[in-house]
C-alpha cells in the first residue's frame, strides 16, 4: 500500500479552482437550483472531471461552458434535413448545399455533446482541428443538429448569439451555422472551414473522452 502523503493544494490553488467551477455553472441558475444542483453529486462529479480534464488539456480557441450537464441527442435515423427543421430561414447557399446531398445518413445512437464557446478570433479550421481528433469524431449529421435544435434550444436563443456544427456529407466537410435573431428566429447559414469566428461564438460537438 502506497502511503505517499499526497500535497495539499494551496489557498491561491483553491481559489483560481473555485473562480473556474463559477465559470462553468449552467447560466440563469435562481439560488434555488443552486443548492439542488450542489446536491446532486453525480453532477458535480461530471463537471470537476470537465475542469480538471480542460485544466490540463487546454485550447488556446476554445473552451467547454456547458460544464456538467448532460446535453444528449437522442438517437436518430439519419432521415431528417434542416428543411423539416424548427429554422425561420435558410440561405439560399445551404439550400443549394442541401439540394446536393439528398443522401440519407447512417442512424446514429444516442449522443453526448458539448457546447464551447470561442475564446478569440480564428478561423473555423483551427478550432474543429483544436479538438485533436479526426472529422468524424467532431461531426454531427443534419439530422442530429436538428434534434439538438429542437431539445436544447434554450443553448441559441441568445439574440446575436451563433453557434457552429460540423458536418461531414458525402466526404465533404461544411459548418453550419445557426444564428438567432430576437423577431425572426433561427438563421441557417454555410460556411467554409475557412471562414473567420469571433469570441462569444458557440462550437457543440460530440464529448470527446
Amino acid at each position: 500500500m502506497n502511503n505517499e502523503t499526497v500535497p495539499q493544494p494551496s489557498a491561491s490553488l483553491i481559489l483560481e479552482f473555485g473562480s473556474a467551477i463559477l465559470q462553468q455553472l449552467p447560466r440563469d441558475m435562481t439560488s434555488e437550483q443552486m443548492k439542488y444542483w450542489i446536491g446532486d453529486k453525480s453532477r458535480l462529479k461530471n463537471l470537476l472531471e470537465e475542469l480538471c480534464t480542460t485544466k490540463f488539456v487546454s485550447n488556446p480557441f476554445f473552451r467547454c461552458i456547458s460544464g456538467g450537464e448532460k446535453i444528449i441527442i437522442d438517437a436518430c435515423d439519419g432521415k431528417k434535413n434542416f428543411t423539416e427543421a424548427d429554422i425561420s430561414h435558410i440561405v439560399p447557399d445551404l439550400q443549394d448545399w442541401i439540394q446536393k446531398h439528398q443522401a440519407t445518413d447512417q442512424a446514429t445512437e444516442s449522443t453526448p455533446v458539448s457546447v464551447n464557446v470561442v475564446k478569440k478570433k480564428t478561423s473555423l479550421f483551427n478550432i474543429f482541428s483544436g479538438f485533436g481528433y479526426e472529422a468524424d469524431k467532431v461531426s454531427l449529421t443534419p439530422h442530429q443538429i436538428c434534434v439538438f435544435i429542437k431539445k436544447y434550444k434554450s443553448w441559441m436563443s441568445k439574440t446575436g448569439c451563433v453557434t457552429h456544427f460540423l458536418v461531414k456529407k458525402e466526404e465533404e466537410l461544411a459548418v453550419i451555422s445557426m444564428e438567432y435573431h430576437f423577431e425572426c428566429g433561427l438563421e441557417a447559414i454555410k460556411h467554409d472551414l475557412s471562414r473567420e469566428v469571433c469570441s462569444t461564438s458557440q462550437i457543440v460537438v460530440p464529448k470527446l473522452s
